[in-house]
């Protein structure tokens, strides 16, 4: 601990004691008012990445009630619970939670998702924002014990009210979740893309379905693609230079 920065230490020391709901409570204060006290964090900097600091700097003691503690504050959340903040405050709860690998969120981020379905069904709106992430930081647990994740993501790729602009998230996630759903995933994906041309950075979507499946797994089962998906898939690997 003698190398750790004094403000880190002072704030381990103040949270020693904290349980579950008063870690919630504070995570809340801080994405919803920008309100760190009483612990000494730069509410100015990168909070996640300061709150990542704390967590590292942490022992077991601290760390177990600081992760139960953002778990429900997941939990809790509601859309008006927090006024214009509300989205917002979700947002930043699950990208600290991927941080933190707080998995007790995934249960609660997935209800979330089909509490809110029908608004997945607009492309627009703070909660279609909110669930992209939502999404993604799902994908980052992928894959899971129980295939509560798979099941959501197929679900949603396959939904056609679902707007494209979700599909490259839900069909890398789902490629995550089983490599053996690939091909299927990989063509929804190519079929809603051209529904909205130009709005996918390809390239860094490829990546993306690569890092999921590996340069290997693609291959194995480029003949399962149809032809056109296949020459997409092709000829955008060589532009990424994969």
């Amino acid at each position: 601990m003698s190398d750790v920065d004094p403000d880190l230490l002072e704030s381990l020391s103040i949270a020693r004691t904290w349980n579950p709901e008063r870690w919630a409570s504070w995570f809340i204060d801080v994405f919803r008012r920008n309100r760190v006290a009483p612990l000494w964090l730069r509410s100015h900097g990168d909070l996640i990445r300061e709150i990542d600091a704390l967590f590292l700097a942490a022992d077991e003691d601290i760390r177990r009630p600081m992760r139960a503690g953002l778990v429900r504050a997941v939990r809790e959340w509601e859309v008006d619970l927090y006024g214009s903040k509300s989205h917002f405050v979700l947002r930043m709860l699950c990208w600290t939670a991927s941080r933190l690998r707080a998995f007790d969120t995934c249960p609660h981020l997935i209800a979330l998702l089909r509490r809110y379905y029908r608004e997945l069904e607009r492309d627009s709106g703070p909660f279609f924002t909110t669930a992209d992430a939502v999404i993604a930081v799902l994908a980052g647990f992928a894959p899971d014990d129980d295939g509560a994740i798979r099941d959501l993501f197929s679900t949603l790729l396959y939904d056609d009210r679902i707007p494209p602009q979700l599909s490259s998230t839900l069909a890398v996630g789902l490629s995550i979740c089983d490599s053996k759903q690939f091909p299927e995933a990989f063509t929804r994906y190519f079929h809603q893309r051209s529904r909205i041309e130009g709005y996918f950075a390809d390239g860094e979507i490829v990546a993306q379905f690569e890092a999921a499946v590996t340069n290997v797994g693609m291959t194995g089962m480029l003949h399962r693609l149809p032809i056109q998906a296949q020459r997409y898939l092709i000829r955008t690997a060589r532009k990424a230079g994969l």
